[in-house]
């Protein structure tokens, strides 16, 4: 009987330095991930900042960017309105041409 409860003994003590050990590994992968989670949010703020500093001249290149590119919309329009037009050498381009035609109907 008194080796059954020794036995019995020795296997809780086990369990117990297994538990600990286990929540000591969770609460230190717990620890790790926290920090980590906290050195980027620290980054992402970081940049965010340098963002907002930035941000006025970005804004700028911005909008000269979208200038430039709706200067490059209206060449490309100029560079694909004469292949639209007739062999006759029409000021209007064919579409026009054929709205004004079904105005006069």
């Amino acid at each position: 009987k008194r080796g059954k409860k020794e036995k019995k003994e020795k296997k809780e003590k086990k369990s117990k330095k297994e538990k600990h050990a286990k929540r000591d590994k969770s609460e230190k992968k717990h620890k790790k991930h926290k920090d980590s989670k906290e050195r980027r949010e620290e980054e992402r703020n970081g940049h965010e900042e340098a963002r907002r500093e930035k941000r006025p001249a970005d804004d700028e290149e911005r909008e000269g960017f979208a200038k430039r590119a709706r200067a490059g919309d209206a060449k490309e329009a100029e560079r694909e309105r004469p292949r639209e037009e007739p062999a006759g050498g029409s000021l209007l381009p064919s579409p026009a041409s054929s709205r004004s035609d079904s105005d006069s109907d």
